[in-house]
C-alpha cells in the first residue's frame, strides 16, 4: 500500500505545479508576442510578400496588393502564376521546381494589364508536413530606369566608366573597353586584376579597401597592360553603388599616359634649368644668319625634331618649298621689311614629311649686318581646318536659312513667330516684320484647321504626345489662298530641358497635291476601264463559246454522224480504215471543242445557273487534284445578272487554282447564299495558310496577282472583299456582291 504525502510534500507539489504553469504561461505570452511582432513586420515591410501552395497563395501582405493592384482578399486563393506574364511561367516554375533562392528578374503583371519589372525571391519550406514556398516580391521600375539613365550616361561620357562585381568587370563604356585596347563585351566577366600591371596590384587593391571603407579620398593611380601588350598610366576615381540588385564598385578613368610622360619631362627640363621658353607650348628657334642656333624642346611636338637635331642647321628644313623660304626672307630680313616683328602664316613641313602651317611671330634681335632672330612656330593646322569648317557650315546655315527652297519657321510657347526664313515670306505673300510676333494659329491657318492643329500643339507643350517627324496641314496666304505644307519639326527645348517652342521646315506641296488627286482619279477611271474590259472579255468569251457550240460543234456533229453511215456502207471495201480514222479524228475535235467551249464561258452557267456550274467545276477539279470539294447552297442564287454570275464562277475557279497550287489542302467548303440585296460567297480550306500581308503586291508569287485581280473586280462591281488566313490554319476568302450590280455600274459611268 502507497505511503500517502506528507503536507509538506503535498505543497512542494503545488508550488511546483505553479511554477509549470506560469513558465507556460511565459512561453505562451512569448509565442503570442513573436506571432504579433511578425504580422505587424509582415504587413510593414515595403516589399511584396506571400506564401504559397502548390503554386496557390495561401497568405500576402498589403504591399504584395498594392503593387499588383490587386484587393487584398482578392490574394488568398490566386494562382500565383496570375502576377506574372505569361511567357516567364516557364522560368517561375523552373525556379519553383528546383527551390531556386536568388533573386531573379521577371515581368509582372498587374491586375489592369499593365506590365512592369519585377525582382522575385523564393524559398521553399516545411510546415507542418505541407510543402510551402516564400516569396518576395519587388518592383524594380524605378531601379531599371535609373540602371538605363546611368548606362547611357556612361555611353555618353567621355571618361571610361566601369562596374565591378565580385572583382569582375560587369559594365564597361567604350571608352574604359579601348584604354585596354578591347571592346566592352570582351572584357564582360573577366577579372579587373587580370588588366593591372603585377607591380601595382597589391597597391591598388589595398587603396581600393581604403576608399570604400572612406579612409581614401584621392583618385587612384596605377598601370595596365593593354591587349596589345603596351602598358598604360590610369587614374580612376571609385564609389561603392548597388547594381542589379548587388553591392558593386562603380568606377571613373581616364588615361593619363600622355600626362604621365609630359610630367616626367617637365622634371627634366626643371631638373637641366631650361629657358622659360620652353615651358611655351609651340616651338621657339633662335638664328643667326638663317641658321638655327637653338630650339627648345616644343620644336619636337611641332616639326617632329628633337633640338639637338636641328642645331646648325639652315632654316629651310622647316618649310615646304624653296620658294616658301625665300618669302619669309623676304618678309622679314631684307631692308625694306616695315617691322621689326612680324606675323604671319606660312606652309611648313614637319621631319616625318608631313606638311602643316604655322603661325609665325618672329622678331629681330640688334641692327646692322648682326641678322639674328628669334622666332615662335605655333602649329595652326587643325585651328585652320576648324575655322574653315566652321565657317562652312555658317555659310551653308545662312544659305540654308535665306535661300532654301523650303519654310524655316520657329514659334513659341505662346505660339507667338519669332523666327521665319525668305522662303516662308514669299509662300506667304508677307514681309519678315509682318510675320515675326504674330500668332502663327490665328494668323496663317484657315480656320478649318485652327482649332485641331493648336490642340496638337498645346498637347506637345504638356509632354501628352510627342512631335511626329512628318505632318501636313494647309497654310493661309496675305491672298486668303489655302497652301498644302509638309511639316518637318522637331521641339526647341531651355536649359532645364522643358519645350518652349518648335523649329519647323516646311515645302509648299500644293501642287503635289493636287497632281495626287488627279493621279488618284486617273487610277480610279483606269481601274473601272480594266473592269469593263475584263466583263467585255467574259461577255465576247460567252459569244466565240455560243457560236462554237451552236455552230461549228454542231456541224461537227453532223459530219461525225454522215462519216458513220458511209463507214457502215462501205464495211466490204478498202475505205473503211480511213473512214474509221476519220471518224476518231471527228471525236477529238468535237470533244477537244467542248473543252474550249468550256474554258472560254461553261455553258452549264448560263443554262442552269451558277449553283449547277459551280458543282461541275468541283467535280473537275475533284478528278484533277484529289481535293474534296462540298458546295453548300441556300438555293435562292439561280436568277442572277450573267456578270455578277461570271464573276462568281471565275473568281472561284481562280481561288481554287490557287488552292491546288499552294494551299496543299485536302478539304474545300463553298458557301453560296443571298442575303437581302447581297449574294454572298465564302471558299475555305485546310490548308498550310500563308501571311495575308504578302498578298498586298500585285506580283506576289503565292497567288498574289489572282487575288489581287478578283479584288479589282469586285470592287467595281460594288462588292466588298475579305480574307482570313494564317500560317498552318488555312484560308477563309469572302466575297460580297450586290445583285443591283448593273444600276451601280451605270451610276458610276
Amino acid at each position: 500500500m502507497k505511503k500517502k504525502p506528507t503536507y509538506k510534500e503535498l505543497e512542494k507539489k503545488v508550488m511546483q505545479l505553479q511554477e509549470e504553469i506560469l513558465e507556460y504561461q511565459r512561453i505562451r505570452d512569448a509565442l503570442i508576442e513573436n506571432q504579433d511582432r511578425f504580422r505587424i513586420m509582415y504587413q510593414a515591410s515595403f516589399e511584396g510578400l506571400g506564401i504559397h501552395e502548390e503554386r496557390i497563395i495561401l497568405e500576402a501582405n498589403e504591399a504584395l496588393a498594392k503593387m499588383t493592384g490587386h484587393n487584398f482578399s482578392d490574394l488568398t486563393g490566386m494562382n500565383v502564376m496570375k502576377l506574372i506574364s505569361s511567357e516567364w511561367h516557364d522560368v517561375m516554375e523552373r525556379n519553383i521546381q528546383s527551390g531556386y533562392e536568388k533573386p531573379y528578374e521577371v515581368v509582372g503583371l498587374r491586375k489592369d494589364g499593365s506590365l512592369y519589372p519585377m525582382e522575385i525571391r523564393g524559398k521553399n519550406v516545411t510546415s507542418k508536413g505541407r510543402e510551402l514556398r516564400v516569396i518576395s516580391l519587388r518592383d524594380i521600375t524605378e531601379r531599371k530606369q535609373f540602371e538605363e539613365f546611368y548606362r547611357t550616361l556612361a555611353e555618353k561620357s567621355q571618361a571610361g566608366v566601369y562596374v565591378v562585381q565580385d572583382c569582375r568587370f560587369s559594365f564597361l563604356n567604350m571608352n574604359a573597353a579601348q584604354f585596354a585596347g578591347c571592346l566592352p563585351d570582351e572584357l564582360i566577366g573577366k577579372s579587373v586584376e587580370s588588366l593591372i600591371y603585377p607591380e601595382d596590384r597589391e597597391n591598388v587593391i589595398t587603396k581600393t579597401i581604403k576608399t570604400q571603407k572612406g579612409k581614401l579620398s584621392v583618385p587612384i593611380e596605377f598601370r595596365i597592360i593593354t591587349k596589345g601588350g603596351r602598358v598604360k598610366w590610369m587614374m580612376q576615381s571609385i564609389t561603392s553603388i548597388n547594381y542589379r540588385g548587388k553591392e558593386a564598385i562603380l568606377g571613373n578613368v581616364m588615361d593619363i599616359t600622355e600626362l604621365k610622360k609630359a610630367s616626367e619631362r617637365l622634371v627634366e627640363l626643371q631638373a637641366l634649368e631650361a629657358s622659360i621658353l620652353d615651358a611655351i607650348p609651340h616651338a621657339v628657334l633662335g638664328f643667326e644668319d638663317r641658321r638655327i642656333i637653338f630650339a627648345n624642346n616644343a620644336v619636337e611636338s611641332v616639326f617632329g625634331w628633337k633640338p639637338e637635331e636641328l642645331i646648325g642647321k639652315n632654316t629651310g628644313v622647316l618649310y615646304q618649298s624653296e620658294t616658301d623660304y625665300d618669302d619669309i626672307g623676304k618678309a622679314f630680313y631684307t631692308e625694306d621689311a616695315p617691322k621689326k616683328i612680324h606675323i604671319d602664316k606660312f606652309p611648313c613641313r614637319r621631319k616625318d614629311g608631313l606638311d602643316i602651317i604655322c603661325l609665325v611671330s618672329a622678331s629681330k634681335l640688334g641692327n646692322g649686318d648682326n641678322q639674328k632672330a628669334v622666332a615662335v612656330y605655333e602649329d595652326v593646322t587643325e585651328q585652320i581646318k576648324m575655322d574653315e569648317a566652321f565657317r562652312e557650315e555658317r555659310d551653308r546655315a545662312q544659305k540654308y536659312l535665306d535661300i532654301a527652297g523650303t519654310i524655316i519657321i520657329a514659334i513659341d510657347c505662346t505660339g507667338t513667330v519669332t523666327l521665319i526664313n525668305q522662303k516662308g515670306c514669299e509662300i506667304l505673300g508677307y514681309r519678315q516684320h509682318e510675320i515675326v510676333g504674330k500668332n502663327w494659329f490665328g494668323t496663317f491657318l484657315p480656320e478649318h484647321v485652327r482649332d485641331e492643329v493648336q490642340s496638337v500643339f498645346l498637347q506637345l507643350l504638356n509632354g501628352k504626345v510627342e512631335l511626329a517627324e512628318y505632318f501636313e496641314n494647309p497654310v493661309i496666304n496675305r491672298n486668303g489662298e489655302e497652301r498644302v505644307i509638309s511639316w518637318h519639326g522637331t521641339v526647341i527645348r531651355n536649359e532645364a530641358d522643358a519645350i518652349i517652342g518648335i523649329l519647323s521646315s516646311g515645302e509648299d506641296i500644293t501642287k503635289r497635291k493636287q497632281t495626287e488627286e488627279k493621279l488618284i482619279d486617273y487610277y480610279e477611271r483606269l481601274r473601272l476601264l480594266a473592269s469593263e474590259l475584263s466583263l467585255t472579255e467574259q461577255r465576247e468569251r460567252k459569244k466565240i463559246a455560243t457560236e462554237l457550240h451552236d455552230r461549228i460543234g454542231q456541224a461537227m456533229a453532223v459530219s461525225k454522224i454522215k462519216l458513220e453511215t458511209m463507214c457502215r456502207e462501205a464495211s466490204s471495201t478498202q475505205f473503211v480504215r480511213p473512214l474509221e480514222e476519220l471518224i476518231e479524228l471527228m471525236d477529238q475535235l468535237i470533244h477537244d471543242t467542248r473543252s474550249l467551249t468550256f474554258d472560254l464561258s461553261p455553258p452549264v452557267l448560263y443554262v442552269l445557273g451558277i449553283e449547277a456550274a459551280l458543282e461541275w467545276l468541283a467535280e473537275q477539279f475533284q478528278k484533277k487534284h484529289a481535293i474534296s470539294i462540298e458546295i453548300r447552297s441556300d438555293g435562292k442564287t439561280k436568277k442572277l445578272d450573267d456578270d455578277v454570275a461570271f464573276f462568281i464562277f471565275r473568281s472561284s475557279q481562280e481561288l481554287l487554282v490557287n488552292i491546288a497550287k499552294h494551299a496543299k489542302a485536302e478539304n474545300v467548303i463553298i458557301l453560296l447564299h443571298r442575303y437581302k440585296e447581297e449574294i454572298r460567297i465564302t471558299i475555305e480550306d485546310d490548308g498550310v495558310g500563308f501571311e495575308t500581308s504578302t498578298i498586298e503586291s500585285p506580283l506576289d508569287s503565292a497567288g498574289g496577282f489572282g487575288i489581287f485581280s478578283i479584288q479589282e473586280r469586285l470592287h467595281y462591281l460594288g462588292g466588298k472583299f475579305y480574307i482570313k488566313s494564317r500560317p498552318d490554319h488555312g484560308t477563309r476568302v469572302k466575297m460580297l456582291i450586290p445583285t443591283g450590280v448593273q444600276k451601280k455600274r451605270n451610276r458610276r459611268r
